[in-house]
This record gives structure tokens, C-alpha cells and sequence, in this order.
């Protein structure tokens, strides 16, 4: 099979018989993609209120107890004091996981 000029067979796709440069430039902007997510800046009072609910959580939630799980905990605790969805409640205790930068004013990259 005549090749690429300047390619070798180890270059090449094994099922297409096509470079590996198009793969090469998926994988760059999916890290890139996945970089520029992970370094998502948040405001202080939202690192702030995930440590609240954080707290919270701690206080009320029960492991190996299924009546004292963290949705129980956010339907009869949270929801009534910090008013917010189920989907933000979770992201907020993932957020609360992550660790912080210290010395950050303003904005806060998690």
C-alpha cells in the first residue's frame, strides 16, 4: 500500500490507514475542555455556603442509616433553611470536597 509521504506504518490508523493526527488534536481539546472546567472560579459567599451545607450535612446525616441519608437531610434540613434545588445542593457538597487556594480575595479558583 503506498503510504504518506512522510508518515511511517506506525503513524498511521490501523483501521482507516489515516494519520493520528485528528485524534491527537480530540484529545488536546477535550483536556483543554476538561482543564478549563476544573479551574472554574467561584465567588466567596458560594465557597462559603457549601461549607455551611457542608456542616449542616455532617450534623444530620447518618451513614449505614437509609431513613438519615443525605437526601433526607436535604429535603427536611436544607431545603427549609437554604432554599436551592437537589442538583445544586449536591454540587454545593462537592464543592465544599475540593481543595481551596489560600490568600484568594474576590473570586475563589477551586
Amino acid at each position: 500500500m503506498p503510504g504518506i509521504v512522510g508518515m511511517t506504518e506506525a503513524e498511521k490508523s490501523p483501521s482507516t490507514g489515516r494519520t493520528d493526527q485528528r485524534a491527537k488534536g480530540i484529545t488536546l481539546v477535550t483536556k483543554l475542555m476538561v482543564f478549563l472546567i476544573m479551574a472554574k472560579k467561584r465567588f466567596k459567599s458560594t465557597v462559603e455556603r457549601a461549607r455551611i451545607i457542608r456542616a449542616i450535612v455532617e450534623e444530620h446525616y447518618e451513614e449505614g442509616r437509609q431513613d438519615r441519608c443525605k437526601l433526607w437531610v436535604y429535603r427536611n434540613v436544607i431545603r427549609k433553611q437554604y432554599p436551592m434545588s437537589e442538583r445544586t445542593f449536591f454540587r454545593l457538597l462537592s464543592l465544599a470536597n475540593e481543595p481551596q487556594e489560600p490568600g484568594k480575595k474576590g473570586r475563589i479558583s477551586a
